[in-house]
């Protein structure tokens, strides 16, 4: 506790501001030999502008509810900060302790499994390029294809008339060799007639 001091109070009124401010003198010194953090509270608290405002920053941790006034902190932000850093798919789960040549080749089989399927996709990707330009180009031929099948089907009914026309005609030479082939006969029996009646005669 710190020490009780008594003040005196002469009844004289000239010796009363010397006396006085002996005792204020003894009072400040005793207290700053007790108690010297208080002593200096007491001696700064007095003029406003000579006091320096100093704030500590916060560390904001897991577990930690307390923030720095004016700045929050969302989810999202450290979620981001978080993403930024994130390593390659083809990278992830790798034991740190493993062999070194197990790890040198695990890591091969993956970025080699990484490339067969960039490889692939590139060739679907081409695949479904090419199937769009021969779709493209069907449909631009479509109407070439119509025509062209119709023009097939009139060429076909054309053919049929004619070989339908020929048949008539191979029919009507046979009738017409027939009849010449009678005539020619006939023919032949009257000239054997007529020179049988001339020497007859």
């Amino acid at each position: 506790m710190p020490p009780k001091f008594q003040i005196s109070t002469p009844m004289n009124t000239e010796g009363s501001n010397s006396s006085s401010s002996l005792d204020m003198a003894k009072l400040t010194s005793s207290l700053e030999a007790t108690e010297p953090g208080k002593a200096l509270l007491h001696q700064g608290s007095a003029p406003s502008d000579s006091l320096t405002r100093v704030e500590r920053p916060c560390l904001v941790g897991q577990g930690s509810s307390q923030r720095p006034h004016g700045v929050e902190i969302s989810e999202n932000s450290s979620s981001s900060l978080v993403g930024q850093t994130k390593p390659p798919k083809w990278s992830r789960s790798v034991d740190p302790e493993m062999d070194p040549k197990k790890l040198k080749r695990v890591l091969a089989n993956r970025a080699s499994a990484h490339k067969s399927r960039l490889k692939k996709l590139e060739y679907i990707e081409k695949l479904e390029k090419e199937v769009i330009a021969h779709e493209a180009r069907i449909s631009t031929l479509a109407p070439e294809v119509a025509f062209k099948r119709a023009q097939r089907d009139m060429l076909q009914q054309e053919n049929d008339d004619m070989r339908r026309r020929m048949e008539i005609l191979e029919k009507r030479k046979a009738d017409k060799e027939a009849e010449f082939t009678k005539l020619k006969h006939e023919r032949d029996i009257l000239a054997l007639t007529k020179a049988l009646h001339e020497e007859g005669l």
